[in-house]
């Protein structure tokens, strides 16, 4: 909830974490542009174009090997 990620804030390393894992599950399932981009302003998600940069990031990481 927005409550929970909000008083994660404290730790921004574990929140961080939070964010990442829950994004890329919304990114993976399709969810908009703008419902991903709301959350990322309530704090519960990173930014569409930081998930798309790290789903890259983690693509390229499985070519290689």
């Amino acid at each position: 909830t927005v409550i929970d990620s909000q008083i994660a804030n404290i730790r921004s390393q574990n929140n961080l974490a939070f964010q990442m894992i829950h994004g890329l599950c919304l990114f993976s399932g399709g969810s908009s542009r703008k419902t991903i981009d709301l959350l990322a302003r309530c704090g519960l998600s990173p930014a569409y174009d930081t998930l798309h940069n790290a789903h890259a990031a983690m693509a390229d990481g499985q070519i290689q090997r």
